[in-house]
């Protein structure tokens, strides 16, 4: 198993995921003034997926 680059956007209603630069999955939340905020953070593996991660970090962005 190769390593890997995810990096995860969260933008307004709108969440990206990259994996090695390239964009993998993209979900946008429509449900008017009730997205996706601040909170909690998780990276979670489906059944039978393998994976570790390292150098985990969380940056905001600001406008």
């Amino acid at each position: 198993m190769g390593k890997h680059h995810l990096k995860v956007v969260k933008y307004k209603n709108t969440i990206e995921w990259y994996i090695d630069g390239k964009l993998s999955f993209e979900f946008v939340d429509d449900m008017e003034d009730a997205y996706l905020k601040g909170g909690q953070t998780a990276i979670r593996l489906m059944v039978p997926a393998k994976g570790l991660y390292d150098n985990y970090a969380i940056y905001e962005v600001l406008d």
